[in-house]
């Protein structure tokens, strides 16, 4: 619902932008056609340029914003916590994957998975006592710090936190799932915008 709002208020001001422009470009036509003296290209260039804005302005609130794409690490076991964490981020627009959504039959497994990390903006690591240990998480772990991704651990209940993650906060999920999902949300819309400035 909110992203229907948000891209109807995106159009209305783009045509908002737009109908500025016509008005924009009848002064043009009316200053070059009333004013011929040596004044006219000075305000012609002026105009072109407010309308080159104008135009750029429009047409990139008409552009659909590409969305934010995490890849979600965890062990099968897990599987119910990350479809709870899936739920939560495509509410706010986030788009998931997870091995289970790139892995087909046949397919070298970690090839497939390190290709989605690199392609994910970020990580989500879903950490449990048994994903700790797992080989194929630590695997994927040092695949995104060998990438430069940011990541975002997820605490699903009291476990060793590896060491790479020590330094960071986690979405504590053992004690108030309602409020750390929205704050895991949230802080990958953050990383995403400050990352595109």
């Amino acid at each position: 619902m909110q992203t229907q709002l948000r891209d109807r208020r995106r159009i209305e001001i783009a045509l908002y932008l737009l109908g500025a422009l016509s008005s924009v470009t009848v002064f043009a036509v009316f200053a070059n056609n009333v004013l011929s003296s040596w004044h006219s290209p000075t305000i012609l260039g002026v105009v072109g340029s407010v309308l080159g804005a104008l135009v750029a302005f429009a047409v990139s609130l008409l552009l659909p914003r590409r969305k934010i794409t995490v890849f979600i690490t965890h062990i099968a076991k897990d599987r119910a916590i990350v479809m709870k964490v899936r739920e939560a981020l495509q509410i706010y627009g986030i788009r998931t994957v997870t091995g289970d959504d790139v892995v087909m039959v046949g397919d070298e497994i970690s090839k497939k998975i390190s290709n989605a990390i690199i392609e994910a903006d970020f990580l989500v690591v879903i950490l449990s006592q048994e994903a700790t240990k797992s080989d194929w998480m630590k695997q994927e772990i040092a695949k995104a710090i060998e990438n430069h991704k940011r990541i975002f651990p997820v605490l699903a209940e009291n476990a060793e936190i590896p060491e790479d993650l020590r330094a960071l906060r986690f979405a504590d999920l053992r004690t108030d799932d309602k409020k750390e999902l929205p704050l895991l949300a949230r802080s990958l819309r953050n990383a995403a915008r400050s990352e595109r400035n």
